[in-house]
């Protein structure tokens, strides 16, 4: 569905004098887990065999495959589909070369749900890098020459400043957080510092990376502060923090400074005002 309206939308909008902007979010490969059968069948789906399950009184029960690694793979694969789709219609309108395509995630595998961070350590819902890294690739064949690696260190708050010079746009506001990091993939400029903090006492600058002790994320078991060299060091095997003790009052003084940042009104818990809820026959936006 989100792939068919993604694709109407270029359709319709589509042409020289008709920019556009589309923000495709894909809930796939995200729990619950559910897949095409078309799809489990491609990874070894037995329909003679159990499926897996951990969903109570129902809720979420088709589409299951007999692992959730196996679910998780095919939901990739029908991601992966409405991607070409979206690829193909822009060449289609022939419009492909002078698009410029950004994929990416919000964070790492969710190693409890199907995904696998790989050789990095730790997973979703931690400040490792298995956690924190997560692919990003980007395409604009008219303004730039593919096929390279960029090692700019970056996040997700840098897409606003980054497309708006691309659109050659004013900035939507003042000290944004975001950095445009556009000079860099043009090739226009090598590299520039760039520091971002992770929460619960961790931070990366650079190619340097902190992870504080007891920082408040109880996922995170590590018992002493951690400082890594995360370009030479991107699996943090090996803390150097004893041999880098400058490096690591720096970082321990900008990462405390982050913490210290607290919001007037916290975020209520997952689940709250869950109890009890019923939705409405009629939604109504007012």
């Amino acid at each position: 569905l989100i792939s068919d309206e993604a694709v109407k939308s270029i359709n319709q909008h589509a042409g020289e004098d008709a920019p556009f902007f589309i923000y495709v979010a894909y809930n796939a490969p995200h729990t619950p887990l559910q897949a095409k059968k078309e799809d489990l069948l491609k990874y070894g789906f037995d329909p003679d065999k159990p499926t897996f399950s951990k969903e109570k009184n129902g809720y979420g029960g088709e589409g299951k495959g007999n692992t959730e690694r196996q679910t998780y793979a095919a939901m990739v694969t029908c991601m992966d589909r409405g991607i070409g789709r979206i690829l193909e219609t822009l060449k289609e309108k022939h419009i492909d070369e002078n698009t410029l395509v950004l994929f990416f995630s919000d964070n790492g595998a969710n190693v409890h749900g199907g995904g696998s961070s790989g050789s990095l350590r730790g997973h979703k819902f931690t400040e490792w890098e298995g956690g924190v890294r997560s692919p990003a690739i980007i395409k604009w064949p008219s303004r730039f020459k593919g096929g390279r690696t960029v090692d700019q260190l970056a996040g997700y708050i840098d897409l606003i400043p980054t497309l708006l010079d691309a659109a050659d746009a004013e900035p939507v506001a003042e000290n944004l957080d975001g950095k445009d990091i556009l000079p860099v993939i043009q090739g226009k400029q090598q590299s520039f510092d760039r520091e971002l903090y992770l929460g619960y006492g961790s931070m990366i600058q650079n190619k340097w990376k902190l992870v504080s002790s007891h920082g408040g994320n109880s996922a995170m078991k590590n018992e002493e502060d951690e400082v890594f060299q995360i370009v030479e060091d991107p699996n943090e095997k090996k803390n150097i923090k004893d041999n880098n003790v400058t490096v690591y009052k720096t970082l321990k003084e900008k990462v405390t400074a982050y913490d210290s940042v607290k919001p007037k009104k916290s975020v209520p818990p997952y689940g709250y005002g869950r109890k009890g809820f019923k939705a409405p026959k009629n939604w109504e936006i007012k």
